[in-house]
């Protein structure tokens, strides 16, 4: 199982328990811990069944390379809106959490008011505090980078004289 799949099958059980069928990712680090894409333009629509990262132009070919354990959708953002565009893939979804700290209140109310008929439920942390929880995947990373550091450090040191 990838590390990516393991991150939102950890997300997905931490919505069973909150009774919510799905969840709007917008923090750009969220986004990336869940699937890997590293752009900023992107909003995820992550349900027990499937992962969206929803893209406009812009990023539409690096989310495709990117993007592991999600289906990329591309967005025309002259002909639909972002609340438009979750009210067409949610499609029979009935409660959401979103991930609150990543949105302002004027794109929220534009995004609600266009899914209607849905709880939309504000979250503070909750994939935060899936990423603290390191996996075996991630310390080894870590680890593996610190070693570079040191190395470099290593390296460096005999380069530097006094003034």
């Amino acid at each position: 199982m990838s590390h990516y799949l393991q991150r939102q099958t950890r997300l997905r059980s931490q919505l069973l328990t909150s009774d919510h069928e799905a969840m709007l990712v917008f923090g750009y680090e969220n986004i990336r811990y869940l699937c890997g894409f590293s752009g900023h333009a992107a909003t995820l629509l992550i349900s027990h069944e499937q992962c969206l990262l929803i893209t406009d132009y812009r990023y539409f070919e690096r989310a495709s390379e990117e993007a592991e354990q999600a289906e990329v959708v591309l967005r025309h953002r002259d002909t639909e809106s972002l609340g438009q565009c979750l009210n067409r893939l949610s499609g029979q979804l009935k409660t959401l959490a979103f991930d609150a700290a990543h949105i302002d209140v004027g794109q929220w109310h534009q995004i609600s008011g266009e899914l209607s008929g849905r709880v939309l439920t504000p979250t503070l942390g909750l994939v935060e505090q899936l990423r603290q929880i390191k996996t075996s995947y991630e310390i080894t990373r870590i680890r593996q980078a610190a070693q570079i550091a040191d190395q470099a450090l290593a390296d460096t040191l005999p380069l530097i004289k006094e003034g």
